[in-house]
């Protein structure tokens, strides 16, 4: 503004407050509450022509500070204040135009001035109790507040200032009936209103603050921040499509606002509208390219996307603004973490660990990556120190469990699950986690009831309908996993662990080819998903394809070293590839990870038979069998273990047992052939093999086998005749 601009303006202004402290902030509106009133009086010594000259400095630094020209409203104050040193006025202007400059000590100073002149003047007392709120001196800011009142019974600004002091030493109820007073005074004032409703919405009495609310917008349509603080309280009530409504009309009567463009975007993508989402931040950063948050929030809408590699872009970009963002940092590692890097997030929680140690958020992302880079101990730690910060913490006590989970602890887990679920009863993973943890219990009915409540929860979240197929899958549910995957997959399609899940389903119905198509369809959507990988091992070794199958377990042991299953996976394919002793490391790699599984056993127990170590192989087998009784397989490998110890006889037994179980397995025939020759019934031995070429005549093994059988019965009777 030019100086004849700033006389003209001069003329007519009113003058205008400072703002508030940060801590006295409710709402966006209320950072704009000032004080008007100017004060007068308190003149000391001066002649006429300086009084005079000095008033007319007060009236220009007025204009100035109307128009955020806060340093050269300064300079007009103190031109004031040094022509006639007892001008009141002046140094209350010099107090507001200091406040609004954010140096508030001397703003104190400048209004303690103005009070010993004119210690009668409400506008000195007001603008002094707002600037010790600003200094964080709340109890005298109250105390200049009354006096303000006390002189002044009708100023609505004094009323309102004592609100803001009431709330801000926990006076909430006496702080309400400030602002009341201050609305009663000026009915009409939509800054009255908002600052009621912001007082309102403070006691929880959110219907009456949105009452106010709505007056405040009625009362002054054109004002964008009136929109703004009433969206702000109805996406808090769950009422988001009318704060869209509210930030569309704030985004429309302020469009080059980029905050206005990030509130917008938060508030779409809490109801799930992600594309609008990422529009609404992509136009706040293009509008403020040095707005760090606007950065990170746009990351966090490009990671709901599955856009992860651009999420940790953005994230960079926001950390290269503010790099003392925990929160920007913990949110790299967890797009990191879906990247499968996980060395690479597990430094970026640390550094927001670093940066935020009494933050429960920056421990939880720690544990996690830990625990995916196999260093369980550590990851424990980190979630233990996690729930230590956070007490009640959903998200802690949720990871928490998750891990004990992992690690075959379901009754610690399940302590933890319920503790999420009372701090915050709507988390659908908190019930999800009780769900499965009940199944691994046993406890069927609990666990379902908890299940269905976690999709009732969240019924369009296709992470939380894949937990809960996950869950029906681990309690041998196949059939109603497969479906409830399918309908993850129809909520997004591009959830890469929704396919992923269904390749699950599919291996555990016996369709691998099927489960292939599922997990390769998962890991063109995430090449970096370990779980798919791991998946399509398995599916290759089921379809008979041991090498490929090998290359694909090695990928997700890369991506994932913790992963026990993935360890178990390859011993199977190395042993199926004739690698016996390498198939025992990779075994014994399993183990040394928390996994001894009935399967690992059996496959430790063929290894074991390989190598000619008899009597381990049929203890390991032994102890698979106990779990699963009714495994041909296994039967049929405690046979060929018994052969090779000499117990014919008990082998015969154990053949028998799985020709029971499965009466077409050609190598059970051919198995218990083997028996029967080593007992000396030859016809018996031949007879089989004959039965075994009637199930499968395109065996070429059954004929080695019959050509072996022969040329041993001719040697027996040879011998027996010599």
């Amino acid at each position: 503004m030019n100086g004849m601009a700033a006389r003209e303006a001069a003329e007519a202004a009113s003058g205008t407050a400072p703002e508030e402290d940060s801590a006295a902030k409710k709402s966006p509106a209320l950072a704009r509450k000032d004080g008007r009133r100017q004060g007068g009086g308190g003149r000391g010594r001066g002649d006429a022509g300086s009084a005079a000259s000095a008033a007319a400095h007060v009236s220009m630094g007025d204009a100035l500070l109307a128009v955020d020209s806060g340093e050269a409203a300064l300079a007009e104050y103190g031109k004031a204040v040094r022509l006639d040193p007892g001008l009141a006025a002046g140094h209350i202007g010099r107090g507001r135009a200091l406040h609004s400059l954010w140096r508030v000590k001397k703003a104190v100073a400048a209004y303690d001035e103005a009070v010993r002149l004119d210690p009668d003047s409400a506008a000195a007392h007001e603008g002094r109790g707002r600037a010790l709120y600003a200094a964080g001196r709340r109890e005298e800011a109250l105390k200049s507040h009354d006096e303000a009142v006390r002189l002044e019974p009708k100023n609505a600004d004094a009323h309102e200032g004592r609100g803001i002091a009431l709330s801000g030493i926990g006076l909430d109820e006496e702080a309400l009936a400030a602002y009341g007073e201050a609305v009663r005074l000026e009915p009409g004032s939509a800054d009255r209103r908002e600052s009621l409703g912001n007082a309102l919405e403070s006691l929880g009495r959110n219907d009456e603050a949105v009452a106010a609310y709505d007056e405040a917008v009625r009362l002054d349509p054109k004002n964008p921040d009136r929109y703004e603080s009433r969206a702000v309280l109805l996406d808090d009530i769950g009422r988001g499509e009318d704060a869209i409504a509210d930030y569309d009309e704030a985004v429309r009567l302020d469009p080059k606002n980029p905050e206005r463009h990030t509130a917008r975007g938060e508030a779409l993508a809490a109801l799930g509208r992600r594309e609008e989402a990422l529009k609404s931040h992509d136009e706040a950063v293009r509008l403020d390219p040095d707005d760090s948050y606007a950065h990170a929030v746009r990351g966090e809408a490009l990671a709901a996307h599955g856009r992860h590699e651009e999420a940790v872009a953005a994230c960079d970009e926001s950390i290269g603004l503010e790099p003392n963002s925990s929160y920007v940092h913990d949110l790299r590692g967890e797009a990191l973490a879906a990247l499968g890097r996980h060395e690479e997030a597990l430094k970026s929680h640390d550094e927001a660990v670093r940066l935020n140690p009494d933050v429960a958020a920056g421990r939880v992302g720690r544990g996690r990556a830990l625990f995916r880079l196999g260093r369980v101990k550590e990851a424990l730690e980190s979630l233990d120190a996690a729930v230590g910060i956070g007490g009640d913490d959903a998200e802690a006590r949720a990871e928490r469990g998750a891990v004990l989970l992992a690690l075959s602890r379901p009754r610690r887990a399940l302590r933890d699950f319920k503790a999420a679920a009372a701090s915050d009863p709507d988390s659908a993973e908190a019930h999800m986690g009780i769900g499965a943890a009940c199944g691994r219990l046993g406890l069927r009915k609990r666990a379902a009831a908890a299940l269905d409540r976690a999709v009732r929860l969240a019924p369009e979240s296709a992470r939380i309908r894949s937990m809960h197929a996950k869950a029906l899958l681990d309690s041998g549910r196949a059939v109603e996993a497969l479906a409830e995957y399918d309908r993850a997959v129809g909520v997004d399609p591009d959830w890469a662990e929704a396919h992923t899940g269904r390749g699950s389903a599919l291996l555990a119905l016996g369709r691998p080819k099927r489960a292939l198509a599922a997990l390769d369809r998962a890991i063109r959507l995430d090449p970096c998903l370990a779980l798919a990988h791991l998946g399509r091992g398995i599916a290759l070794f089921r379809a008979g394809r041991p090498k490929r199958a090998l290359a694909a377990l090695d990928r997700a042991i890369r991506l994932d070293p913790g992963r026990p299953e993935a360890h178990e996976e390859r011993g199977a394919a190395l042993l199926a590839l004739g690698r016996p002793k390498r198939a025992l490391a990779a075994l014994d790699r399993a183990a040394s990870l928390g996994a001894v599984t009935a399967t690992g056993r059996y496959t430790r127990g063929g290894a074991l038979r390989e190598i000619g170590r008899f009597d381990e192989a049929l203890a390991e087998v032994d102890a698979a069998i106990k779990v699963h009784r009714d495994s041909a397989p296994m039967r049929h490998l405690r046979g060929m273990v018994l052969v090779g110890l000499g117990r014919a006889c008990e082998a015969l037994a154990a053949f028998d047992e799985a020709l029971r179980l499965d009466p077409g397995a050609v190598p059970v025939a051919c198995g218990r052939a083997m028996a029967l020759a080593d007992l000396g019934r030859f016809d018996e031995a031949l007879a089989e093999v004959d039965r075994a070429a009637e199930i499968n005549p395109n065996d070429a093994n059954i004929e080695k086998i019959r050509s072996a059988l022969a040329e041993r019965a001719g040697g027996e009777r040879e011998a027996a005749g010599e």
